[in-house]
């Protein structure tokens, strides 16, 4: 059976009536026996939050409906992300719409201009849109049960038994794992290969439970500490049998690299996981504690709790109580703890790294795919806390810098490891007690330990606030001339106060990039410079390598309003949401765990 046989249901959303009945006369011939469906918006309004959008397999949408404030792109942007919305064609006049469109590719299968558009074009279009829709669709199925094994806010939740529903007999373990003599291995060879260790390991651990059945959920807890729950085997015989293969399977697969094979060696901790609720913490350190008598042996080994039930006997502390974020701000005033629990959030490899797309508008650049780099924290309890919170909570210089090379170190490895795969280029944040910081050099240094030729800081910017730059101008001049010279990392400068943060940047400064609203893009783009005639602030700007970047574009007038503004890139919620993952068929490869 063909597509066009299968194809069943197409929906026309157009304000002018005889287009829609022009388009209905023509797609019944094309597609008979399927349901052709008009939409007039004008007489219906734009289709409402409970719109049934599963009925259809195709939408025909109009980009200009003649709606107050919206567009056929901003019924698309807010419905895209229903797994029933279906596959869309786009229909636009020539100018400004295509060039939104063109910008805007994250989703829309083929955009058509009305003046020009064919029968044969028009067929084509929607049978390809239709086939490689049902495709992606049967991907996203296929990934769902493997995106939750890797879900770090649903590990926690299971952890602690919160996903145990009524009915549910299914005995679980947790199994830690730690990597032997990570700090040797790090000494030698650096930060990222030991990481490279243990994306290997979780890898051959990962697909070794999958083999097995058992449904395993994976997480980092720690530098060197690797954590699974799955299913039960069995009794305490299945278990042994089934771990003795496990320490087998990882003694036969050595990581590989340039040639060289890395022995590693293991010590793994085990409990059953007990019927009641039990605090995470409590459950972690139980198994903690089987892992050190594990390390003992001089190959991979492991150690049985004999009696789980006991890790529910230790209270917990009100530390480890981990309060609700919407509680957070009341519950937790001292500053002391809030900056304890960031700590040990990454240390625990509880903070996890989030991306926020950035789109180019240069109707000639086809490169890296570019994102901004924010964070979320995963409690004990599985909830989760936004950056904003974070952000609050980061207190003092100190734990400011260790928070700046978290994200660095987070940034570099997936740029390291992305091998042959697509580009990725990423904006990161840097605070101001990173640009004072004179230890970035050296730690820096160490971190690039044996990865110098593959230069991961071209991958990256790093952001410094206007405000931030001029007040440490020297510092920050320093720090931008060693880490682009010696690395090659760009630089972005965030302006959100005024013309003079941008007006006054010295002609020497590394940034390529200057991150700011609509309205100051506006400015900038009419504003002449102090004693010329001729050309703007944005086009001085531009002649000296600096690109803009427009940020909070929340709507199709938004993105139009930059486009027109002379931005280069944009972002913001209409561009596309924030993510916590960014190449899903590659969970256990890269090790990005969520």
């Amino acid at each position: 059976m063909n597509d066009e046989q299968e194809l069943k249901s197409i929906l026309v959303l157009d304000d002018s009536g005889d287009y829609r009945k022009l388009l209905l006369k023509h797609l019944g011939t094309m597609f008979k026996g399927a349901n052709i469906t008009e939409y007039d918006p004008l007489a219906q309004g734009a289709p409402a939050d409970d719109f049934d959008w599963s009925r259809f397999d195709v939408l025909i949408l109009d980009y200009q409906l003649n709606l107050p404030g919206v567009t056929g792109l901003d019924i698309f942007q807010k419905n895209r992300q229903k797994t029933s919305f279906p596959a869309t064609i786009m229909l636009s006049g020539a100018g400004t719409e295509a060039l939104a469109l063109k910008a805007l590719d994250y989703g829309i299968y083929n955009y058509l201009d009305k003046q020009t558009l064919g029968k044969e074009v028009l067929k084509h279009s929607i049978t390809d849109a239709f086939h490689k829709n049902r495709k992606a669709r049967e991907r996203i199925l296929e990934q769902t049960n493997h995106s939750e094994a890797f879900n770090k806010s649903l590990f926690y939740q299971k952890l602690e038994n919160q996903l145990r529903l009524g009915g549910d007999s299914v005995k679980r373990i947790l199994l830690l794992m730690d990597l032997d003599r990570h700090d040797q291995l790090e000494e030698q060879f650096g930060i990222i290969l030991r990481d490279n260790v243990i994306r290997h390991i979780a890898k051959i651990t990962f697909e070794f439970f999958i083999s097995a059945r058992l449904h395993p959920s994976i997480t980092r807890l720690g530098d060197a500490t690797i954590a699974l729950i799955t299913d039960s085997p069995g009794a305490d015989p299945e278990l042994n049998k089934l771990l003795d293969d496990l320490c087998k399977d990882l003694q036969a697969h050595s990581y590989k690299y340039k040639d060289r094979d890395f022995d590693h060696r293991v010590s793994m901790g085990v409990i059953r996981l007990p019927e009641k609720e039990v605090p995470a913490q409590s459950l972690i350190k139980k198994a903690m504690a089987a892992v050190t008598i594990a390390s003992q042996a001089q190959h991979n080994s492991y150690q049985l709790v004999p009696d789980a039930e006991e890790a529910g006997t230790e209270p917990a502390t009100a530390e480890q109580q981990s309060a609700p974020p919407e509680q957070r701000a009341e519950t937790d005033k001292d500053a002391q703890a809030a900056a304890l629990r960031i700590k040990q959030a990454i240390d625990e490899k509880r903070m996890v790294q989030t991306f926020r797309p950035v789109i180019s508008l240069l109707s000639d650049e086809s490169g890296a795919e570019t994102y901004y780099l924010s964070c979320q924290l995963i409690d004990r309890d599985g909830s989760v806390l936004g950056a904003e919170d974070i952000y609050g909570d980061i207190n003092t210089p100190a734990l400011q810098q260790y928070f700046d090379r978290w994200m660095l170190r987070e940034a570099l490895g997936r740029i390291i490891n992305i091998e042959d795969r697509k580009d990725y280029f990423f904006i990161m944040p840097l605070s101001e007690a990173s640009l004072a910081d004179a230890t970035l050099f050296n730690w820096l240094r160490k971190l690039l330990t044996g990865i110098e030729g593959k230069h991961p800081g071209k991958s990256i910017a790093l952001e410094i606030s206007a405000q931030n730059f001029y007040r440490l101008q020297k510092p920050s001049g320093a720090l931008m001339h060693y880490l682009h010279n010696s690395h090659g990392f760009r630089f972005v400068l965030s302006a959100f106060g005024g013309l003079e943060e941008v007006s006054g940047l010295p002609q020497k400064a590394n940034f390529e990039l200057v991150r700011t609203n609509t309205a100051l893009a506006k400015q900038l783009n009419e504003t002449l410079p102090s004693g010329e005639t001729q050309g703007t602030l944005l086009k001085q700007l531009k002649t000296r390598g600096i690109r803009l970047m427009c940020d909070g574009i929340d709507d199709s007038a938004g993105l139009t309003e930059a486009i027109s503004s002379g931005a280069d890139y944009a972002m913001g919620s209409f561009i596309g949401t924030e993510m916590v993952q960014l190449d899903e068929n590659k969970f256990v490869e890269s090790f990005e765990i969520t």
